[in-house]
């Protein structure tokens, strides 16, 4: 991919965050394409967003959220589909401007929100985490060495004793199935980027530990720290992403997959189990 304008990517933005570099991880080209034409929100990242806020912020969670009751006006109203009448369009519009400035969440979705952050800060070791001294949310940003891109982080979570503290939400909070997550949805690499951040701002050698906890009932917690070898095999990984970042930026290119013919398998798990077989 080749765009003549891309200089507003670069100086529009405070930085490259850990999920821009994420995305340099599968190719320049998503990048790229992510920027410039930004996904709209769904409805589960808007439920994840609460979810955060009702953990981290509680505060502001209530401040932010508020939740829809309509059952009862769709009983009043009757029909097949009640959601779809005059009736409920202007009782909707009224409760909206009511709530000004607030994200109206389902009133399921709202109780689930509250009954996650409930279980995250009931357990006996994540609640203790969060209870630390300490910020939510605190913004750092820095110069990277080596290419001088301007880099920025936000922590969920981080204690003024140097621990980044990372809520996750997951069906399986499983060391099996949250270890698989952690690579799959290369949080190693956002660690990576935040502990590099830490350190560079703050001087401090941060731990990094994950809170997973399950969007579905008993809404279980898990609490893991994460090896220190893999925090810093995240960051050598962020520092090859950001260096592509910068040759692309400087040849004004873009580009996703190689342009070339490649040799290509069977996964090695999948070589071993037609063996066995």
């Amino acid at each position: 991919m080749n765009t003549d304008d891309i200089v507003f990517y670069h100086n529009g933005l405070p930085g490259l965050s850990a999920s821009d570099i994420k995305l340099l991880y599968r190719s320049p080209a998503h990048w790229f394409e992510y920027k410039q034409h930004p996904p709209e929100a769904t409805p589960s990242m808007i439920l994840g967003s609460a979810v955060h806020m009702a953990i981290l912020e509680p505060v502001k969670f209530i401040e932010k959220y508020t939740a829809i009751d309509d059952d009862w006006i769709c009983t009043k109203i009757g029909g097949a589909k009640p959601r779809a009448t005059n009736a409920y369009k202007e009782w909707k519009a009224e409760f909206i401007e009511d709530n000004p400035g607030k994200i109206i969440l389902d009133l399921d979705d709202f109780n689930k929100a509250v009954s996650i952050a409930r279980a995250v800060h009931t357990h006996p070791i994540a609640g203790a985490l969060l209870k630390e001294p300490g910020s939510a949310e605190k913004p750092l940003q820095w110069v990277h060495h080596g290419t001088g891109v301007q880099l920025k982080a936000r922590p969920d979570y981080l204690t003024d004793s140097g621990k980044i503290i990372d809520v996750k939400t997951c069906t399986d909070a499983r060391p099996d199935a949250f270890s698989r997550q952690i690579f799959q949805m290369l949080y190693f690499i956002q660690m990576g980027v935040y502990w590099r951040g830490v350190d560079e701002v703050l001087g401090l050698d941060a731990d990094v530990v994950f809170i997973a906890v399950e969007t579905e009932t008993p809404y279980a917690v898990a609490v893991y720290s994460l090896e220190p070898e893999i925090v810093k095999l995240g960051a050598q990984e962020a520092d090859r992403l950001i260096a592509l970042y910068k040759r692309c930026y400087d040849k004004n290119d873009f580009p996703a997959y190689p342009e070339v013919m490649q040799p290509i398998s069977l996964p090695p798990w999948a070589i071993s189990q037609v063996v066995i077989g």
